[in-house]
Formats: structure tokens, sequence, C-alpha cells
């Protein structure tokens, strides 16, 4: 159960960029990350490896897969459509939505059903280089947290 709600939350990674056209955002990415519960000790580490590709000037594609320390492969898949600061997002674990606030700064919520959702503070450092801090919520409690660092490794 927990490698579901962590696979869900480490879904949200790719909208860093939301917009097909944005520099960066498009290409292969790596990067790792951990997960902890809600009074902050390790859960899990893990490592992820996803493609984004553009699907029209709106849209981005983004599949891949996440590898736990034991070995575990989850794969992932994304759908982002953007409409001006914000997008949509379709996974294979829910629907949601963001927006963006300018400076490298974006936030996004998806529900993922029965009370149950992933909010996400998206920080692009640089060109080809973001970090993440997804909240797991509960019926609208915090009950765990992922950190994410993702580097673009090809363009």
């Amino acid at each position: 159960m927990k490698t579901k709600l962590l696979a869900s939350g480490i879904l949200l990674l790719s909208m860093g960029v939301a917009r097909a056209d944005a520099p960066g955002g498009i290409g292969s990415w790596r990067g790792t990350g951990t997960s902890f519960d809600r009074d902050g000790k390790v859960s899990a580490e893990f490592s992820v490896e996803l493609e984004r590709r553009a699907v029209d000037e709106h849209s981005i594609d983004m599949h891949g897969q996440v590898v736990l320390t034991s070995g575990k492969v989850i794969e992932i898949s994304q759908h982002i459509k953007h409409d001006g600061d914000r997008f949509s997002i379709e996974s294979n674990r829910g629907k949601g939505g963001g927006r963006c606030f300018g400076e490298g700064l974006c936030e996004s919520y998806e529900d993922t059903g029965n009370g149950k959702g992933f909010a996400t503070t998206i920080i692009l450092d640089a060109p080809g280089h973001m970090r993440l801090l997804t909240v797991e919520l509960d019926h609208g409690e915090a009950v765990g947290f992922i950190r994410q660092s993702l580097t673009l490794i090809k363009k």
C-alpha cells in the first residue's frame, strides 16, 4: 500500500515545467528522492528516470519508472495539458491540476480517490534542475512527505 502511495506522489514530479514549449522541460530526466512519514522518519529512498515528450504546443506526455532501494520498479505515466499559467494532470493514479506563479515556482494537487491526494510544490532552481516537495494527504491531513531532486540529462 505504501508503495502505491509513494508512486502516486512521485508522479507529480513531472509537472515542474508544465508547458510543452518551456525550455528545459522536454527530454530525459533523472533524480533521487526520499519519502518520510508524518513524524519525519525516512520510510523509503528511490531513484527516478523519466522521459517528457511534447504532444503539441500545449500538452506533454511523461513516462518513466521509480526504482526503490529494495529493487522494486514502479512504472509511472502522466498527461499534462497547459493553459496559460495553469495545467491539468491525468495520470495512471488520478487527476488534478496546478498553477505556476513565476520565478520557477509551481503548485499542484492530484486527487487519487477515497479522500486521498498529493499537494506538490515545484521549484525550478535553474534550467535543467528542479526540486519538489510533496505532501501526502488523507482526508486533508498530512500523513507523509516526499522530497525529490531531478536533473535534465538529455534534451
